[in-house]
């Protein structure tokens, strides 16, 4: 008999390469928190120097700027007005929308500054009030030493050779006393629309020509019907403290995002804007 045909080695599984791992995507660097302001001194801070560029190098990436009361009917000629409420607080505060994609500022190119009014907060940092020395009452001048705004080498001097301060800080330190002075006013108006329940949540939809949209929220606006259904009484009231200039430049500062559109399609030709839509959101109950 034949013998049996010897058996074929079996052949050993070819392992399969390993998948190919996809580069984890790069995550967008988040700007680094100030640090506490402190008093600003001659003694600890005399050879600071105020840096334009630095200035508008942190504007650069602002697309929210706050506003006093007072800069609104200022502000309509270029920004969008919005409302925007603490989270914490439940408070309002005025805003300016300067950008379409967060954390840019489409009025800042090139390190200048391209809009016709430039917003008292950016004038004025970084300067910021702090409170005064245990003892003192009020508030005195106090700046974030960690500012790229700051410098030792190039800029504006804070102070002079005798140790006062320089022509450009009391400048600046008179705006910013402006702004303090005005924080109540601003306060009391915000807090008279949202008491009167003119104040309606609104979400803006910013739609490019290639189909890509982005959804910004957190934002409001006034609602005109239940402003135009305010008794007379209210409206002589509020004409006497000034609030309605604001309201109405509230009102017609959202055509301003037309030229929000122009300024980003002129910036970034490749990714241009088609249109925003402004949708009304519901109120939580």
């Amino acid at each position: 008999m034949a013998s049996a045909p010897p058996k074929k080695p079996k052949q050993a599984k070819q392992a399969k390469p390993p998948a190919k791992q996809q580069a984890p995507r790069k995550q967008p660097k988040q700007p680094a928190s100030p640090a506490k302001p402190v008093e600003l001194t001659h003694k600890r801070h005399g050879k600071l120097r105020l840096s334009r560029a630095g200035v508008m190098q942190v504007a650069a990436s602002q697309h929210l700027v706050s506003l006093g009361v007072a800069e609104v009917v200022r502000a309509v000629c270029c920004f969008p007005l919005f409302l925007s409420r603490n989270p914490q607080t439940g408070r309002l505060a005025l805003v300016a929308l300067t950008g379409l994609v967060p954390g840019t500022n489409l009025f800042v190119a090139d390190g200048e500054w391209q809009g016709i009014y430039m917003p008292s907060a950016i004038q004025t940092y970084p300067l910021q009030p702090v409170a005064a020395a245990k003892g003192k009452p009020g508030w005195t001048v106090g700046i974030d030493p960690s500012s790229p705004a700051l410098s030792t080498e190039a800029g504006e001097p804070l102070f002079d050779d005798s140790g006062e301060a320089s022509i450009r800080l009391k400048q600046l330190t008179s705006l910013l006393e402006a702004d303090v002075n005005q924080g109540p006013q601003t306060s009391a108006f915000c807090a008279a629309l949202d008491e009167a329940q003119l104040v309606k949540p609104v979400a803006l939809s910013v739609i490019r020509e290639a189909g890509e949209s982005r959804r910004f929220r957190g934002l409001s606006t006034l609602d005109e019907l239940a402003l135009q259904a305010l008794p007379q009484e209210r409206l002589l009231e509020w004409n006497g403290l000034g609030y309605l200039a604001p309201i109405h430049a509230l009102l017609m500062s959202i055509y301003q995002l037309n030229g929000l559109i122009q300024r980003s399609n002129a910036r970034n030709p490749s990714q241009r804007v088609k249109q925003v839509k402004l949708e009304v959101e519901k109120q939580a109950q």
